[in-house]
């Protein structure tokens, strides 16, 4: 974590970008959550998508958490294996009408 901390310091000294550098890591647990990462239902009071919340991390530095709860976003849940549709029909035809996949096998892949 140390050099990641670092290398932050020197992208801050040497190109001072307009909003924070964000790394994602998926979790094994929910005991590996920093203490002081913010989750968006118990510290915000609302569910949220991801892109939200990394746009939080993003803008204000901060290290956000999310787990099945937090989740405000469908598709998140559902490709994160949170809360899988039954009847996939309308996940595959929104997927592939958003251009998220390329073609109806990729989408059921999801």
């Amino acid at each position: 974590m140390n050099d990641y901390i670092e290398l932050a310091r020197e992208l801050q000294t040497y190109l001072n970008p307009g909003t924070f550098p964000v790394a994602v890591t998926i979790l094994d647990s929910e005991e590996l959550i920093p203490a002081n990462a913010k989750r968006p239902v118990k510290d915000m009071g609302v569910p949220m998508a991801l892109c939200q919340g990394s746009a939080i991390a993003r803008r204000y530095g901060w290290t956000i958490a999310f787990g099945r709860e937090d989740i405000g976003c469908g598709i998140a849940a559902h490709t994160y294996g949170w809360n899988r549709v039954t009847d996939t029909r309308g996940a595959i035809h929104f997927l592939t009408t958003m251009n998220y996949a390329g073609d109806e096998n990729a989408a059921a892949a999801v």
